[in-house]
């Protein structure tokens, strides 16, 4: 059996947030200095067009900006709006033929779940934390520092063998020297 206490807050959701966005800031940012180029290269082969590279030079502008301030702005300011007075603490128990799952508010509403691991749509393991995806519109999140019985690569290894193919590891490498 293992036990996870994770805080559903601010902080969380936002760590796992960025952790996500990751690959749409990067692809953003490159489409950005594709923009730039093509701008660039608009200018040298059709000079007299002055008008398509101006919008070329605004459009990277647009998806640099996105990609290295809004983006965060956007992510804050919906999390402050949408967990606010939603915080939880989350018990999370796994037990061989299947998962609870116990929340408190800080309102002070309780929530009982409990189901077979083959209810997750995938499970996602970061560096930090798992992602438990229930459906599209739900998931999960338990922070590894959050085990309180059983260990973390312990806990790593059993939903894997639990999720099978629908297990997807995606904790960076350490570099060895």
């Amino acid at each position: 059996m293992f036990i996870n206490e994770t805080k559903n807050d601010y902080e969380n959701n936002l760590q796992v947030s960025r952790t996500i966005g990751k690959k749409i800031r990067m692809w953003m940012a490159l489409a950005g200095a594709v923009f730039i180029v093509l701008g660039i290269l608009w200018i040298a082969f059709f000079p007299e067009d002055i008008g398509f590279s101006v919008f070329l030079f605004v459009m990277a502008a647009f998806f640099l900006a996105f990609s290295l301030y809004f983006f965060d702005w956007l992510v804050r300011r919906n999390l402050k709006k949408h967990l606010k007075g939603k915080e939880a603490e989350v018990k999370y128990s796994f037990y061989e033929d299947h998962f609870e799952i116990d929340g408190m508010t800080e309102t002070g509403m309780s929530e009982h779940a409990q189901g077979a691991y083959s209810d997750f749509t995938s499970v996602v393991e970061y560096d930090e934390f798992w992602l438990l995806y229930y459906n599209r519109y739900l998931m999960y999140i338990l922070r590894k520092d959050g085990m309180t019985e059983g260990r973390a690569e312990d806990l790593s290894v059993f939903l894997g063998v639990k999720m099978g193919s629908l297990y997807k590891n995606k904790v960076k490498k350490k570099k060895t020297s």
